[in-house]
């Protein structure tokens, strides 16, 4: 079971969606993304070079997967859903 925001975090973090900040907040992840996804994956044998390949894809996942998560009111109060 995923633990929820109380009703005031989630308030909180539902007016911030809408403000000019938040999307600048999103330029500054999908560039963070961009960036991740053009570093050259490099290691001295197979296995460096498949866990440098697999930690920069968990990161990119990771960033998309928390936004996407805050997008869709997921980890909301049900109230703010």
């Amino acid at each position: 079971m995923a633990t929820l925001l109380n009703k005031q975090d989630s308030a909180a973090l539902m007016a911030m969606v809408d403000k000019p900040g938040w999307f600048a907040l999103q330029k500054l992840v999908a560039m963070t993304i961009n960036e991740l996804n053009n570093r050259e994956v490099s290691g001295s044998n197979e296995f460096e070079v498949l866990r440098s390949l697999f930690t920069r894809e968990g990161r990119v996942g990771g960033l998309k997967e928390f936004f996407d998560g805050i997008e869709k009111g997921e980890s909301l109060s049900d109230i703010q859903k």
